[in-house]
């Protein structure tokens, strides 16, 4: 059973207008020599909770398929070279939707034999943003469209006027789309008031009707209630998470439950921190939220689902049976991956006469703050957790019997090229193993350019969103690089704040692309990505309907400069476009599938993990004989393989990596036709 506990410190949030510079943030990566860990002390065992999606216990193993084939290339029936795919349902000038996780934007109705897409985006139709100024772009909000994608390579936006939801002279917006039985749309917006922000709830009256009403004021303004996401049960009660800003400046997770389509509001339930509802017969103290909107949250019938992140940079789950009636149920509170690090080097000082030391750990691959979530009709919850790299310094008393005596810190990497080979994992709740999937660059970057915009502790791939069909296929958008597509251009890399000069350096920037992959019922491997935007035009945050029929409908922003200017406040303003593209489905990849049923039953641990020059493998379970052990890439590359011969039921044998480059591959060991695999990171 895992702690819920830690004590490592994270850094105040300092993003603007969202999620926060860093943790802690770090320009490169701290090399150091492998030598045998020091000697910590481990976080207080308090609260417990349902173990990280396990088999018989064990802890989740990362892991990829068996086997990768080839897959069969998909064609895209729309000529993107010559355009941007879909319609074209509005603009802004206000050219950022998120600071970590993509909310729903885009509800789905048929009538007869007609197709509609109901469509929220957030917008500003004012190019004044003012002199880097808190407050620019004080006409941001929701804007609503009504899309026919009856004929879906030639859908139609039928209103003309981009219009906005909340008042004209409100600075609005985060929507996050639901949509109702009789096909009324309701979304939340957060609200900046003089004294602080708020959040409200607004519905229209219909499909097709752009003018919304105020239902409610689910806060007050001293509750900074931001980045709301919202989600609709069998029932139709409205579901919604949302940042809370507390007194004291922590950042927390909050939940409230609306049974009338968002005119009153349940009182308000704590997911992190001091006042975070624990399961039934569990007590202590949950760590912060990692604040801004590092979250997200589906529901389908009885079920209601939220997936987050946690100040130490876990990723949990929690999970209502009941419509979001309880919230303390046994099984309501999961783990589904934390990151280990090893203490890998140590310096030891002393600070005013006390002796003192600061402990490195390793550089891993660890969860990013992209994270999506879907339930399929068994009412089985599918995660997506992006990947990033971090390493934590801790300091503090040598003597580590002291309760409290050292703090750590998390730090992000920041170099682009580190994240070369990194993607997203996929885990389908009680699963044993999670799988990588979405890779950089659909697993062809090359690993030149510069990502711009890039936010600490996100990783390569951005945005994922999830679908899902009729039949339980699960299907995705996210938003990487692709090789090649690069615009030179200056901007700032320092980090500095709005009031300091811009320390602007020349670099090439990355277009963002959109890439769309499925993953089939009962299969756990995911299709090679197909590119579905064109070069030369910067795609981002992609949204997907989560109804799926022969089409996905995604929605997305495109304009002519890589990056975003929210984030990265020395760019241009400029006008950027919202598109909503019906894809189909059968240009998808084919996926290649292998059976499960030939699994070599052992125990194995590779270390150290990650490695530069070799890695020890210990495998025990086998039997005297032929083992074959092949290392191969996230895109399916065999880079190396041997074998090796054991006398008993146990066998050591190391795998050299000093000639690859930093990634992470899959360890896949194979005896008699039957195959063990363990995840491996490299790092240079």
């Amino acid at each position: 059973m895992k702690s819920l506990l830690t004590r490592f410190n994270i850094a105040a949030f300092l993003f603007l207008g969202g999620l926060s510079a860093a943790l802690a943030y770090d320009a490169s990566v701290r090399k150091v020599d492998i030598r045998k860990p020091a000697t910590v002390e481990n976080p207080s065992q308090l609260p417990t909770m349902l173990p990280q999606a396990t088999s018989e216990n064990k802890p989740v193993i990362v892991s990829t398929s068996p086997v990768l084939l080839p897959p069969r290339s998909g064609k895209n029936p729309y000529s993107v070279q010559n355009g941007l795919p879909g319609v074209n349902v509005g603009y802004t000038y206000y050219d950022f939707q998120t600071n970590a996780c993509m909310a729903e934007r885009l509800g789905y109705l048929e009538d007869g034999g007609e197709r509609y897409l109901q469509v929220l985006w957030m917008a500003a139709k004012d190019s004044t943003r003012g002199n880097r100024q808190p407050g620019f772009n004080d006409s941001r909000g929701s804007h609503y469209n009504f899309v026919d994608v009856t004929d879906p390579e030639n859908p139609t936006a039928t209103l003309s006027d981009w219009s906005k939801v909340e008042l004209p002279n409100e600075r609005a917006g985060w929507p996050s789309l639901v949509q109702f039985e009789d096909g009324v749309v309701g979304t939340p917006s957060h609200n900046a008031v003089f004294n602080g922000t708020v959040t409200k709830f607004f519905v229209n009256s219909g499909p097709g009707d752009d003018r919304f009403f105020q239902q409610s004021e689910v806060s007050v303004p001293a509750d900074e209630a931001l980045w709301p996401r919202a989600a609709v049960d069998g029932e139709g009660n409205v579901h919604l998470i949302y940042n809370r800003t507390l007194p004291d400046q922590s950042s927390q997770l909050a939940y409230r439950r609306s049974t009338n389509q968002g005119e009153t509001w349940e009182p308000e339930i704590m997911f992190t921190g001091p006042s975070g509802i624990l399961p039934v017969g569990q007590t202590g103290t949950l760590p912060g939220g990692a604040g801004g909107d590092t979250y997200a949250i589906t529901a389908r019938g009885p079920l209601v689902v939220v997936v987050y992140l946690d100040g130490p940079l876990r990723v949990l789950t929690r999970i209502s049976t009941d419509y979001g009636r309880t919230w303390d149920g046994q099984n309501s509170l999961g783990l589904l991956w934390d990151a280990q690090y090893n203490w890998i080097d140590s310096t030891e000082y002393n600070n005013d006469g006390i002796p003192s030391i600061t402990v490195y750990s390793d550089t891993i691959v660890s969860p990013s703050n992209q994270l999506a979530v879907i339930i399929d009709s068994e009412g089985i919850p599918h995660y997506i957790m992006g990947q990033t790299l971090t390493y934590i310094i801790q300091k503090g008393l040598k003597d580590n019997s002291v309760s409290g005596a050292r703090r750590g810190t998390i730090y992000s990497v920041s170099d682009d090229a580190m994240y070369k080979d990194l993607g997203m994992f996929s885990l389908r709740y009680g699963d044993s193993l999670m799988y990588s999937m979405a890779p950089a660059g659909g697993g062809e970057w090359d690993g030149v350019g510069k990502i711009v915009s890039r936010r600490a502790y996100t990783g390569s791939s951005r945005y994922p969103q999830l679908g899902i069909d009729d039949n339980d296929n699960i299907y995705m958008a996210y938003c990487s690089m692709k090789s090649g597509d690069l615009m030179p251009m200056q901007i700032d890399t320092t980090g500095a704040t709005a009031d300091q000069p811009d320390s602007l350096v020349e670099v090439d920037g990355l277009f963002s692309h959109v890439y769309v992959t499925h993953k089939p019922k009962g299969v756990n491997i995911w299709s090679k990505p197909v590119d579905i935007t064109p070069d030369g035009k910067n795609c981002l945050f992609s949204t997907v309907c989560d109804v799926v029929t022969d089409q996905m409908y995604i929605a997305y922003s495109a304009n002519d400069m890589p990056g975003d200017r929210v984030t990265s406040l020395e760019l241009p303003t400029m006008q950027t476009d919202i598109y909503v593209y019906p894809f189909p489905i059968s240009s998808l990849n084919t996926v290649n599938s292998v059976s499960e049923f030939n699994t070599l039953d052992v125990e194995c641990t590779v270390a150290p993990n990650p490695a530069s020059n070799a890695a020890r493998v210990q495998i025990s379970g086998i039997h005297a004989g032929t083992l074959r052990a092949t290392l191969i890439s996230i895109q399916g590359e065999e880079v190396w393989s041997g074998t090796v011969q054991s006398a008993g039921t146990s066998l050591e044998f190391s795998v050299p990596v000093n000639h690859v480059g930093s990634g992470i591959y899959k360890l896949v060991m194979e005896q008699d036709g039957k195959f063990a695999n363990q995840t491996l990171s490299v790092i240079k």
